[in-house]
C-alpha cells in the first residue's frame, strides 16, 4: 500500500511496475501566492477552488511620505522581513511560489530574495490594492499551464539542492543515496531506463543475502521508487531530455 492518490488506468503488461503508480498520480495545483505593495502584503495558499490567506503585513513608515530615502529604507526592511516570512512559510508548505505586485516593489523584491529557488514566477500588476479576484485573474494562465510550472519548481529544486551538495545524479549515485533512507525528492525523466550496458555482476543492483545466492533486481529504477517511496520521499516526473546534465535522473537527499 501507498499513500498515493491516483487516476484510474487499465495497463496491459508482462509485468507490474511502480512506473505506472507514479506517471498517474493525480497532480493537485497548489501553490503560493504573496502580493506585494507600499503598503503591505498577504501571502495565500492558493488552489484552482480557493485562496486561503495565512499571513498579512502593513508597512507602517515611521515618518512622513515624502520623505523619499527613510521611504525607500522603511521598504528595504519591510520586503528583507516578508522575505523571511517566506522562508519560513515554504517550509511548511513546499509548494511553488508566485509573487505579484506592482513593478518597483517587484523589481526590488526579486534583487533581494533568498527564496529565488522558490519562486517561480514575479508578475506585475497595477492595480492596488490587489484583490483575491485579481490574483485569480493573473494565475489563470499559469494554472492552464500546470506542468510547465511544475517542472519550472523541479528544476528550481534540483538547481538549489545541488548548491546545498545534497543531490545525487546519474543512476549509480541515486541507488546509493535511495538506500541510505534520507530521501526527499525523486525526479526522473518520463522514459528514462537504466543504461544497459552495465556490468550486472559488478553494478549496484546486486544484493548479497548471507548463505544465500545473489539477488539481481530486475528494474532498479523501479526499485529505486519503492525505496524512495517507503522512506516518505516524493517521485516526479519530468519532460524527455530535462535532466540532460544530470544524467536523466536526480535524488534531493534530506
Amino acid at each position: 500500500y501507498m499513500e498515493l492518490e491516483v487516476q484510474e488506468q487499465v495497463v496491459f503488461s508482462d509485468s507490474y511496475n511502480l512506473r505506472h503508480l507514479v506517471l498517474n498520480k493525480k497532480h493537485t495545483k497548489e501553490y503560493i501566492v504573496m502580493t506585494l505593495g507600499e503598503q503591505g502584503s498577504k501571502t495565500y495558499l492558493g488552489n484552482t477552488s480557493e485562496f486561503i490567506r495565512i499571513k498579512s503585513n502593513i508597512l507602517k513608515t515611521p515618518v512622513a511620505e515624502g520623505v523619499a530615502n527613510t521611504k525607500k529604507n522603511s521598504l528595504d526592511e519591510f520586503l528583507h522581513l516578508m522575505d523571511q516570512g517566506l522562508s519560513i512559510i515554504v517550509k511548511s508548505y513546499p509548494l511553488p511560489v508566485f509573487i505579484i505586485g506592482n513593478k518597483s516593489v517587484v523589481t526590488q523584491f526579486e534583487n533581494t530574495t533568498v527564496n529565488e529557488k522558490n519562486i517561480v514566477h514575479f508578475i506585475e500588476i497595477n492595480n492596488t490594492p490587489i484583490e483575491v479576484q485579481d490574483i485569480a485573474i493573473e494565475l489563470m494562465p499559469y494554472e492552464q499551464e500546470w506542468q510547465k510550472v511544475k517542472q519550472k519548481y523541479l528544476l528550481n529544486q534540483i538547481e538549489k539542492a545541488r548548491d546545498e551538495n545534497k543531490l545525487a545524479k546519474g543512476i549509480i549515485e541515486v541507488w546509493q543515496k535511495a538506500n541510505q533512507n534520507k530521501v526527499k525528492l525523486l525526479v526522473l525523466e518520463t522514459k528514462y531506463n537504466s543504461p544497459k550496458s552495465l556490468n550486472w555482476h559488478d553494478s549496484y543492483c546486486k544484493i548479497e543475502y548471507p548463505g544465500a545466492n545473489a539477488f539481481y533486481i530486475k528494474d532498479e529504477v523501479d526499485d529505486i521508487i519503492d525505496l524512495v517511496l517507503e522512506s516518505g520521499g516524493d517521485v516526479e516526473y519530468v519532460d524527455e531530455n530535462m535532466l540532460t546534465e544530470y544524467g536523466n535522473i536526480v535524488l534531493v537527499s534530506c
